[in-house]
């Protein structure tokens, strides 16, 4: 055979051979793409995952040049739930390439997964305790290529709940031998487990449990509508050198409902680079016109986040938000407009909750109780567990108002400090209904007669909420140019404290007036079965119901002025106490036992108008104890005369006693205040009394006692009832007969009037002598007056006996009835008693 025919022959048989090799290879596969590999195949690619601890079992196995190695129904797991992640098909395809590898035949080029479900453990750590708390990834398609030791996602979707996902990215290392020492190795080669801890090992337990919880509280309260929210997301992981890690997520949110409130679209852009985990262009929009923007930074190994929330939310929204972060917001608080806060986060430890921000919130318009309050600019800092505002204000009913507080929603308490200048009628609208009540009962007793009279006030607040709303408020308030009732100030100042228990104590409040001035203490306290336990001159802890009323005041003010702060009511029509004095008084009024009420009342250099009869220099002690009252040691001066008084009742018993006695006061001054015009400016009197009090059935005052009145150096005859005999007897009394101008009187206080049988005057011509009864509801008197003519004109009385039979016919009866005065003869029997009720 020639070289050339060996040649052609060499290449028949290298054709023939190549073809039946091709023949073969293709029965071989066909014969692998229909019937399936062989078992040695199959259990090289199970000893293949075995060697990283991954369990691999499938239906069958079918290979081919064009499809690769497709296993039909594969499932894959590291060992028990919880602790190790696991992975099922409806098939998986393994793309192989040739090795050069001494132990086997084929490597892995690809792998591509058809109806994937994935079961990756969150806390490898927890063991079986973790079961449940497991990231599920449903619907999985992708292609996963090798590269060396690493392991390229080339694309890769699936749905995480109603999330869609897709996927692309690369992990290094994920085949070095290094990475080995993170797989359990027990004895035997089949008891390798793949432990995921390793991967969890980058981001503390922690980390992860902050972000599982919010991320199930997400799950709990979100429906979507009809589309579904997409995260696109890119990585590049080093198992071998997490701090290398770099993971990208672009989430993009459509409608949906989260906690009955409805989001109209959202948006989030999540990076991860080694440690730190970055929020960028973060927002979400609702219809009604809420808008949420988030930026920030999270250092996971740390812990620690920085970063800005700005929020613009509807009153609905906010009121949501509130409850669903259980976030306490009192009940009477209703916002009318939107709320814009700005809240910028310089430093968050996470874990221990410590944190650094400040915070910008405003609101338009909102009601707290009945008090609108409007334009408010809140500027603050947060804390672990509490926010402060500082350098703020907001205006209330048009008043503007400067502000510091420190919030605590976990206790539900706030603490503030305030400064208004204005008009305070708004403090009653923020408090509870039963303090609201007193404050306004308070505050519309004072008036300012002058336009824009402003009440400069510093209140200090400390309030809670959690089971009802309690506070307690101090501070001090000046004011100019009011009044308080009827009592005119020119200024005044006082601290006080308020609580919702029903405590109100004004300290060291300083009143002024043009001519006087007055400091007093006033402390009222109103609770039901509450124990209260207070240091007070006045008051002594209770454990039950209270309400009680407490003063002590001195200076030098009108007590009229002093009476109408007291009491509105007051009449200065009997007694006129407009004059200044000296006052020192202190007391309780106990409203639910009156048996306790107390009164002390030291008065000095005062003066008054009683009955229209001014009294001056006067001074006198009130006592008021176990219903009691006492007025003693009264001194004054009734026109030029010395007056002292002494005065008891009982509001038990209605009883009482007066002692008084007036010495060597003017007589015509005083008979012109009850009318009784005296031509001559002369006579003094003189008048002594001692009478028991008390009151009848129907409530009337009844007088028992005794008196005696002394008027010298008087022209008598312009006295009513003796002019009244004057006129009917008048050819006795003409001026020319001699004046009457001394009268003595002893009489009897004898219920509802007084009697008399003694009143006697001189006169040298004629004498005047009476008796009678005078009734003061009624004005009505009945008095028969005798004439002694001629008395002392002559020594010896020799004259008046001469004259008897003239005197007996000057003897008149005056009677004053239904506001008419009558003069009738005397009758010798049983005279009528006319003036009588």
């Amino acid at each position: 055979m020639t070289k050339r025919k060996r040649t052609k022959y060499k290449r028949r048989v290298l054709i023939y051979t190549a073809l039946f090799s091709l023949i073969v290879f293709s029965i071989v596969d066909y014969y692998f793409e229909t019937a399936g590999v062989p078992d040695f195949i199959k259990e090289d690619i199970r000893s293949r995952f075995l060697e990283y601890g991954l369990d691999l079992t499938f239906d069958d196995a079918k290979c081919g040049v064009f499809n690769g190695l497709v296993l039909n129904n594969p499932r894959c797991s590291g060992g028990d739930a919880g602790i190790y992640p696991s992975i099922s098909a409806v098939s998986m395809v393994l793309r192989p390439r040739l090795s050069l590898s001494s132990r086997y035949l084929l490597a892995i080029d690809s792998i591509t997964i058809h109806g994937g479900h994935a079961v990756f453990p969150l806390f490898p750590e927890s063991g079986v305790e973790g079961a449940r708390d497991v990231l599920e990834f449903r619907e999985i398609e992708g292609m996963l290529r090798v590269d060396g030791n690493a392991l390229n996602v080339a694309w890769l979707t699936g749905n995480l709940w109603k999330l869609k996902l897709s996927i692309a990215g690369r992990i290094d290392n994920v085949f070095s031998e290094k990475v080995a020492v993170w797989f359990s190795k027990k004895k035997g080669r089949n008891d390798k487990r793949f432990d995921t801890t390793f991967l969890m090992s980058a981001y503390s337990y922690k980390t992860r449990a902050l972000l599982w919880r919010e991320y199930k509280d997400f799950r709990e309260k979100t429906r979507w509508e009809s589309a579904k929210p997409i995260c696109n997301v890119s990585f590049k992981l080093d198992p071998l050198n997490p701090k290398a890690n770099n993971l990208k997520m672009d989430l993009r949110v459509p409608a949906m409902t989260y906690a009955s409130r409805k989001i109209e679209k959202g948006n989030a852009i999540v990076s991860l680079n080694g440690d730190i985990l970055t929020l960028d262009e973060c927002f979400i929009t609702t219809p009604e016109g809420d808008e949420l923007k988030i930026e920030g930074r999270l250092n996971t190994d740390e812990g620690v986040a920085t970063g800005k929330i700005v929020a613009h939310l509807t009153p609905d929204t906010f009121r949501s938000v509130s409850e669903i972060k259980q976030i306490g917001v009192p009940k009477n608080l209703n916002l009318l407009s939107p709320v814009s806060i700005s809240f910028d986060i310089k430093e968050h430890a996470i874990y221990s909750k410590s944190i650094n921000a400040s915070i910008l919130l405003k609101i338009k318009r909102f009601k707290f109780g009945s008090a609108l309050i409007e334009n408010i600019r809140l500027v603050g800092t947060v804390g672990e567990d509490w926010f402060s505002i500082s350098d703020s204000e907001l205006f209330i009913d048009g008043i503007k108002l400067k502000l510091a507080a420190t919030c605590k929603p976990s206790t539900k308490s706030i603490d503030v400090d305030a400064h208004f200048f204005g008009p305070p009628v708004f403090i009653s609208k923020l408090l509870s209904a039963k303090s609201s009540k007193l404050i306004k009962d308070i505050l519309n007793r004072f008036t300012f007669p002058k336009r824009n009279t402003d009440v400069d006030m510093v209140v200090q607040l400390h309030a809670t909420w959690d089971g009802g709303i309690f506070y307690v408020a101090t501070g001090n308030v000046v004011m100019k140019d009011f009044k308080y009732y009827k009592t005119a100030f020119t200024s005044g100042d006082a601290s006080f404290i308020l609580d919702s228990n029903g405590l109100l104590f004004f300290h060291n409040v300083y009143l002024y007036q043009k001519n006087g001035w007055m400091k007093t203490n006033l402390m009222y306290i109103y609770t039901k079965g509450i124990d209260y336990h207070v240091e007070s001159p006045f008051f002594k802890s209770s454990t039950g119901p209270m309400d009680e009323f407490a003063t002590d005041f001195e200076g030098v003010i009108a007590a009229q002025d002093v009476l109408n702060c007291i009491s509105p009511d007051w009449s200065s029509d009997i007694v006129d106490l407009s004059g200044l004095a000296n006052v020192k008084a202190s007391g309780v009024i106990d409203f639910l036992n009156m048996r306790k009420t107390r009164f002390d009342v030291d008065v000095k250099s005062s003066s008054c108008v009683w009955n229209k009869v001014p009294i001056t220099d006067l001074e006198y002690e009130l006592r008021v104890k176990n219903m009691d009252m006492e007025i003693k040691n009264v001194k004054g001066k009734v026109y030029g005369g010395n007056l002292t008084l002494d005065y008891a009742t009982s509001f038990k018993t209605g009883k009482g006693r007066v002692k008084l006695k007036l010495v060597n006061a003017a007589f015509p001054p005083l008979a012109e205040k009850i009318s009784w015009k005296l031509p001559r400016g002369e006579g003094v009197i003189s008048l002594t009394t001692d009478a028991k009090l008390e009151n009848d059935e129907n409530g009337r005052m009844l007088v028992f006692g005794k008196g005696r009145a002394e008027v010298r150096d008087a022209n008598l005859w312009e006295v009513p009832v003796l002019r009244s005999f004057g006129k009917a007897a008048s050819k006795w009394t003409d001026g020319k007969w001699g004046m009457i101008s001394a009268l003595t009187a002893d009489f009897k206080f004898e219920g509802d009037h007084i009697s008399t049988e003694n009143i006697q005057t001189n006169g040298k011509i004629i004498a005047l002598k009476s008796k009678g009864e005078y009734y003061w509801r009624s004005g009505n008197y009945d008095f028969i007056v005798n004439a002694e003519v001629f008395k002392t004109a002559l020594p010896y009385k020799i004259i008046p006996k001469l004259f008897n039979p003239l005197t007996k016919l000057a003897s008149k009866r005056i009677v004053r009835r239904d506001g008419r005065t009558i003069i009738k003869k005397v009758k010798k029997k049983n005279p009528e008693k006319s003036g009588r009720r």
